[in-house]
């Protein structure tokens, strides 16, 4: 058996077709983690992956506000009640994200599983978080279920970082966070850029991301310092030297 049907990619297809996207920025100084050179074409992956706690929600929120005048969105969360979405959504003060009838601008769903089944090809899908169930490495497949039912759009995907804590020689607790996401590498394999969360200790900035992967390759390795308002508003945001411990 020969199957007849395949998508033939197209030698015509243009180059220059990427996605604009307005990224997650510092509100008082516009820095958005140098995230403005990176290109996103039509059915790209981007991966968020983060510790519980640790400004996931945040960046995802953060894309929906920015980008909801642009593109249709659908938010889908297995996190947030209507209420706790309607408290998370009230601080992004500087964006309208409701229309004249006092609706969202955009879908905002509760949705657990099979997100494949209501995926919007041509929208910017938000999956606040993906969880594989039992089995981890089955996280792979998941996504590239989501990818094969993307068009023109792409799909911006949460998903969780493991701790480890041990007890050091001086009685103190210690933390160690995993390289990857649920699934390990198998969470990034189809991504386009993957970005990582993890905690600091600085209360001033207590949180850091890493940009992990990229198809533009100078962002690579690029890590930002940052503090996240009221679930919100990015503030405080410093690239981090190589020279750092972060």
């Amino acid at each position: 058996y020969i199957r007849q049907k395949l998508h033939k990619l197209d030698p015509h297809a243009d180059p220059e077709a990427i996605i604009k996207l307005n990224w997650p920025r510092d509100i008082e100084t516009d820095e958005n983690f140098g995230l403005d050179v990176v290109r996103i074409y039509p059915k790209s992956i981007i991966i968020c992956a983060g510790v519980s706690n640790n400004c996931k929600t945040g960046f995802l929120l953060n894309m929906l506000a920015e980008n909801v005048d642009l593109h249709h969105c659908l938010y889908m969360t297995n996190e947030l009640s209507d209420e706790e979405f309607v408290d998370r959504m009230k601080h992004f003060d500087w964006v309208e994200l409701k229309n004249g009838n006092g609706e969202w601008k955009f879908d905002a769903v509760e949705h657990f599983s099979n997100y494949q089944d209501i995926m919007q090809p041509d929208a910017i899908n938000f999956i606040d978080y993906l969880d594989p169930g039992e089995n981890p490495y089955f996280i792979g497949i998941i996504i590239d279920q989501i990818r094969q039912r993307l068009n023109k759009g792409i799909a911006i995907i949460a998903v969780q970082k493991g701790i480890s804590t041990w007890i050091d020689k001086q009685g103190k607790k210690q933390y160690s966070y995993r390289e990857y996401g649920t699934g390990g590498q198998y969470s990034e394999h189809r991504a386009r850029l993957v970005l990582h969360f993890d905690p600091t200790g600085d209360p001033m900035q207590p949180y850091l991301l890493t940009v992990k992967k990229s198809k533009t390759y100078s962002v690579v390795g690029r890590k930002f310092k940052f503090n996240l308002i009221n679930g919100a508003k990015f503030t405080s945001v410093e690239e981090v030297k190589s020279t750092s411990n972060y």
